[in-house]
């Protein structure tokens, strides 16, 4: 796994460890939104059929005394042990309890990987360039804009629509 705090600009290998960092770094941005609405005893039986903690690591989550000290150490724990899917199994845990609350932490945690995917953090920016990772800039070529008549894109032209003097051609 990479690391999150260092200096040096990272290097992919490939897609899924670009997303993956990215995802982490989301973890690392809402850390004080998930401290305040997640209370992590409750996704400890998905998270744990999902390998990503084991009884010790709950039993350690459990130990501490505020809720923010238990959540914080369920996100360290999602960061370094859950893998290139430890981000993918909190947001399936959060939508296998699927109160109101946790599609509403779910909803904020997407459109932070969404806003972080748009928007790379400064260590992946090269001076002058959009973003100094190939797969950034793979996955921004990637974008297919709607063509006319599909949903999103722009209208299809209409006879009425057209000016027929335009249509005839012009001699000079």
């Amino acid at each position: 796994m990479l690391p999150l705090s260092c200096s040096s600009k990272p290097i992919f290998s490939d897609q899924e460890e670009y997303l993956h960092y990215l995802k982490c770094q989301v973890l690392e941005e809402t850390r004080e939104f998930l401290c305040k609405t997640l209370e992590p005893d409750r996704y400890f039986p998905y998270l744990r059929s999902a390998r990503i903690l084991d009884l010790d690591m709950c039993e350690e989550i459990e130990d501490k005394s505020k809720r923010t000290a238990r959540v914080s150490k369920l996100i360290d724990y999602i960061i370094k042990q859950g893998g290139m899917k430890g981000f993918d199994h909190l947001i399936e845990a959060l939508k296998r309890k699927g109160t109101q609350g946790e599609w509403f932490v779910i909803r904020h945690l997407m459109m932070s990987f969404d806003d972080i995917k748009a928007n790379p953090p400064a260590i992946l920016i090269e001076d002058g360039e959009q973003s100094n990772n190939k797969f950034e800039k793979q996955i921004s070529e990637e974008i297919v804009w709607p063509g006319p008549g599909e949903p999103g894109g722009p209208e299809l032209p209409t006879l009425d629509s057209l000016n027929e003097t335009d249509m005839k051609p012009k001699y000079t």
